[in-house]
């Protein structure tokens, strides 16, 4: 129990849990050259929380890794570089 703002509550109950066996990958962020992939897994049951390499309990971890695809060809650059003007 804890006092808060003059009131008692009793924190919520934390449920350790396990992680999922296997990260599931998302595809590359861009659709030429160089960009970044992502996976993530969550933590099981639903509601519990398990430890991160770097980010303390979560009920899900993501990890990053760099993605490279075929270069961008003329028509691809200009495409982008209209997009993020």
């Amino acid at each position: 129990m804890h006092l808060m703002n003059g009131n008692i509550f009793s924190p919520p109950e934390i449920t350790a849990g396990e992680w999922d066996s296997r990260y599931e990958w998302r595809g590359c962020d861009v659709t030429c050259g160089s960009g970044t992939r992502s996976a993530s897994r969550s933590c099981q049951p639903t509601g519990a929380v398990c430890q991160t390499e770097s980010r303390g309990f979560n009920p899900h971890d993501v990890k990053h890794e760099a993605c490279a695809l075929e270069p961008c060809g003329e028509t691809q650059l200009a495409h982008t570089h209209i997009l993020f003007l």
